[in-house]
C-alpha cells in the first residue's frame, strides 16, 4: 500500500464551489488528524472509489475528494446506489468481506465527516458483508520454534541469519509479521539491546527489549 499525500488531496470544485471548498477542507482536515496506518488505508479506498465512479482532476488522475464532493451533490437515494453499485464490483472481483467493509467504511466515514457541518446527505445506508469463516490457526510449540533455529543456526547464509532474527522476534516478543517488515537498521540499538517497533493501536514507535541471542542474529 502507497503512503496517502494529503497534501495531494485537492480537487478542482465541480459545483456549488463554496460548498465543493469547504467540503475539500473538511475532507484534508478529517484525514491529516488519522494514525498514519489508517490515513493510507482510507485514503488508498477512496482513490480506489474515484477509480470507479471516474473522478478525475485536471490532469486526468483519480481524484478522492472530487468522488466525494461529486457523490453529495446527489439525493441520499442515488448517492445509495452509487456506492452501492461500488459494493457490488468489489463483491464481483471475488474480494474478501473484510477488505470490501473496510473500503465501505472509509466511504461513509467521509460522508459522516462532511455531515457534521451540514454538508451532503450523511452516512449512507449500506449492508455490511458477512465475514467469512476464520480458519482454525495452530500455534508453532516451543520445542518446533526451537529446532527450526537449531537448524539456521547451523547454516552461515545471510537468509539463514536473517530467518533466526525473524522468528526470535516473533517468538520472544510476539511481534506481528507486518511489524517485523516493518524494521530498520534505524530502529536497532545494539547497545540497549532493543528494537524499535510501530505496535497496533500505537501512533509512535515503542522501543522493547530483547535478548542478546535475539541482538546477535
Amino acid at each position: 500500500m502507497m503512503p496517502f499525500n494529503v497534501e495531494k488531496f485537492d480537487p478542482a470544485p465541480v459545483a456549488n464551489g463554496d460548498v465543493q471548498v469547504r467540503a475539500e477542507r473538511r475532507l484534508r482536515t478529517w484525514l491529516a488528524a488519522l494514525s498514519p496506518n489508517t490515513r493510507d488505508a482510507y485514503g488508498n479506498d477512496l482513490a480506489l472509489f474515484a477509480a470507479h465512479v471516474g473522478a478525475r482532476d485536471s490532469s486526468g488522475v483519480p481524484s478522492s475528494a472530487r468522488a466525494v464532493c461529486e457523490l453529495i451533490t446527489l439525493a441520499s437515494p442515488a448517492a445509495l446506489e452509487v456506492a452501492e453499485n461500488w459494493q457490488a464490483h468489489m463483491i464481483a472481483t471475488g474480494l474478501c468481506a473484510a477488505t470490501i467493509n473496510r473500503r465501505m467504511t472509509a466511504l461513509n466515514t467521509a460522508l459522516r465527516h462532511l455531515a457534521k457541518v451540514g454538508i451532503g446527505p450523511g452516512k449512507l445506508d449500506l449492508d455490511q458483508m458477512a465475514h467469512e469463516a476464520r480458519r482454525e490457526v495452530v500455534a508453532a510449540s516451543t520445542d518446533s520454534v526451537a529446532r527450526v533455529i537449531t537448524g539456521l543456526s547451523a547454516s552461515p547464509s545471510p537468509d539463514a541469519v536473517r530467518d533466526t532474527a525473524i522468528l526470535l522476534l516473533a517468538a520472544t516478543r510476539a511481534l506481528r509479521r507486518s511489524e517485523i517488515a516493518a524494521l530498520t537498521l534505524q530502529d536497532i540499538d545494539d547497545a540497549a539491546c532493543a528494537v524499535r517497533v510501530k505496535r497496533k493501536g500505537h501512533r509512535d514507535k515503542v522501543w522493547l527489549a530483547v535478548d542478546g541471542t535475539c541482538r546477535d542474529a
